[in-house]
């Protein structure tokens, strides 16, 4: 079933001189390739860009946006920039090429209370004023995970969220954002947790993970994109995975298909090696069992395979990538307990440092990579209150 909206423009902040100076310094000339779908493969066919890593922050009441300034230090009274503060709950803050021009897009998901509040779209226009459209007839109750990909090929950015009982999963695709979305459902109402995407049979199109914790026809599956084709996705493959956690996509045997990476609370890291036609024939799993709560994957020393890291309720965990399907679990000294992390180059030298968000000292922390792997504090950020902490998404931008 498919719906059609048009989007109402609800709102302008333009800025003064000395902030449209800094708003053009940070935001001019945003990433024109699509960085938020893959952003480390965007930057390095991109080598020539100088670029910077933003932050998307959100709690409850708040999405922030950080930014570092000519020192790659994110100094709240330099880089921060309130997107919006209310009183409506807010969900999920994306990254996506969601508009076609070349500058700042961002969706944040959140309860829908028509007349009130919307999920939203911001941008940045030509003469960096943010304008905030609500998207009126994206329904995002019920979510659980958001993901922003090109699923139709269009070159823009699309919107596909998991959710929980009650609710069924769905796919936004972007026509002539923001004018236009159409809708399509998959899954059942079953809980689901996470969502990852790839294009898993190298079609040319990308797919969906769906990870939920139920079991039979409800049990965590791989949807196979056939949008051109049917208008729809077709489920292909289904696993039971009770007490998942989350989910990424990625290459990790470098055999050219993704593979796709699940943590569990109270089990072992489980990676499902992709055998092709749909299939996953193998699959490693930790010796330990963890009780998890979030997953990100990245290079994270220097051998061009990409490695785990897990946040869990011990600390930070990372899987390192033996390049034959085994990884060497390692526990990072680190002495605060995060509930997210993004991976990303913040401080401009190459390699993949840790954000984390800080439970107890009410700060995000940012750990810096000797490009081994080692990783040793580098610098702090005041948390915005409201928490707890919904989501982190990273995103590049040049100079």
């Amino acid at each position: 079933m498919k719906k059609d909206f048009k989007a109402t423009v609800m709102k302008n902040f333009t800025f003064n001189s000395k902030t449209l100076f800094f708003i053009f310094v940070v935001f001019a000339m945003l990433l024109s390739f699509p960085s938020c779908f893959d952003m480390y493969s965007d930057i390095k066919e991109n080598s020539n860009i100088n670029y910077k890593i933003a932050i998307l922050e959100s709690t409850p009441m708040e999405t922030r946006l950080l930014i570092p300034d000519s020192n790659k230090i994110y100094s709240k009274n330099l880089s921060f920039n309130p997107i919006y503060f209310g009183s409506s709950t807010f969900q999920f803050s994306l990254f996506g090429k969601f508009t076609k021009n070349s500058y700042l897009n961002i969706v944040v998901l959140r309860i829908t209370m028509p007349g009130y509040y919307y999920p939203e779209l911001w941008t940045c226009d030509k003469n960096f004023n943010f304008i905030k459209t609500d998207l009126t007839y994206i329904d995002s109750s019920g979510l659980s995970d958001a993901i922003a990909d090109d699923f139709d090929n269009n070159g823009m950015a699309d919107i596909a969220i998991v959710t929980g009982a009650g609710y069924i999963n769905r796919c936004f695709l972007n026509i002539a954002s923001p004018e236009n979305f159409s809708s399509i459902t998959f899954g059942t109402y079953a809980p689901s947790v996470c969502i990852a995407s790839a294009d898993f049979d190298n079609d040319g199109y990308r797919d969906i993970f769906a990870g939920t914790i139920s079991s039979g026809v409800d049990s965590s599956a791989l949807w196979k994109n056939d949008i051109h084709s049917s208008g729809t996705f077709q489920k292909t493959y289904s696993i039971y995975t009770p007490n998942l956690k989350d989910c990424k996509a990625a290459d990790f045997d470098n055999d050219g298909r993704s593979d796709i990476v699940l943590v569990y609370n109270g089990g072992p890291i489980q990676v499902l090696f992709n055998s092709g036609n749909f299939s996953f024939n193998y699959n490693w799993l930790s010796s330990l069992s963890y009780n998890a709560t979030k997953v990100a994957v990245a290079d994270l020393n220097g051998d061009n395979l990409p490695d785990i890291c897990l946040i869990t309720s011990i600390g930070t965990i990372i899987a390192f990538n033996n390049g034959n399907r085994t990884f060497t679990v390692k526990e990072l000294a680190i002495p605060e307990t995060a509930d997210d992390v993004a991976l990303a180059d913040f401080d401009g030298d190459g390699d993949i440092d840790l954000f984390l968000p800080s439970l107890t000292a009410g700060t995000f922390n940012i750990y810096k990579n000797d490009s081994q792997g080692n990783f040793s504090f580098s610098q702090s950020v005041t948390s915005i209150s409201g928490g707890p902490y919904n989501n982190i998404s990273v995103g590049a931008y040049s100079n």
